[in-house]
């Protein structure tokens, strides 16, 4: 299982916050790829390229320091982009880390037994 970096940047709080997904499919990746570019006029999210394997995404969370409204680094498991495409609002509804009311969190809990 692999995970891409979803990044979204807050210039009103001059934050920065990573999220860890994972797609079911390429078809999957491609579709939240769309949904997103069209509401990311400002360019306030960024998916990443790079894989990220399991192991990785644990050395950043457990390195993480002191953060002050959200950590910067989360797990939010496999996307749900039925969810997405559903939402009405999905620029509001991605806002301060609403990414994760998108996401199965079956596999959060896997990442640290």
């Amino acid at each position: 299982m692999h995970y891409r970096k979803f990044t979204e940047y807050n210039e009103h709080e001059g934050e920065k916050w990573n999220f860890f997904l994972i797609f079911r499919s390429a078809e999957d990746l491609d579709e939240f790829n769309k949904l997103v570019y069209a509401i990311n006029d400002e360019e306030k999210y960024t998916l990443s390229n790079r894989i990220y394997t399991p192991d990785m995404v644990r050395v950043l969370i457990d390195e993480e320091g002191d953060t002050t409204y959200m950590n910067q680094y989360n797990i939010c498991g496999f996307v749900e982009i039925d969810l997405m495409k559903d939402s009405n609002d999905l620029e509001r509804d991605l806002y301060k880390g609403g990414i994760k009311r998108f996401c199965t969190s079956e596999e959060n809990n896997r990442l640290y037994r």
